[in-house]
């Protein structure tokens, strides 16, 4: 959905509620195994939760994403996720309720 607050000016909405709704976020490349920080950037007017995977595995089930201030402003959840050297695959999913929309996820160290 167009979004001129967004990174890119888009969002991704409508995740959740659905086993075939869900984001993923696919080659995010890191130079090294190690444990990272993911900021994930999302609007959610509400507290929403979702399950997160990270290369297929399950990492973190029925995480809040807390509400963000209104559902106009882009908020940022901040988790520390393992990673392998080289492309990495991060999945955001809620197969029975709605999930928060989603603008983007940057990766440091």
């Amino acid at each position: 959905m167009p979004r001129d607050d967004a990174s890119g000016g888009y969002l991704v909405r409508f995740v959740g509620n659905n086993e075939a709704n869900f984001l993923r976020f696919t080659g995010l490349k890191v130079p090294d195994s190690d444990i990272y920080n993911a900021q994930i950037r999302y609007i959610s007017g509400d507290p929403r939760q979702a399950t997160i995977l990270v290369n297929g595995r399950p990492f973190l089930e029925n995480l809040t994403f807390p509400a963000s201030p209104d559902w106009y402003t882009v908020d940022v959840l901040t988790l520390r996720i393992p990673l392998k050297a080289g492309a990495n695959t991060i999945e955001v999913r809620n197969d029975n309720d709605d999930a928060p929309d989603f603008d983007r996820i940057d990766l440091s160290r």
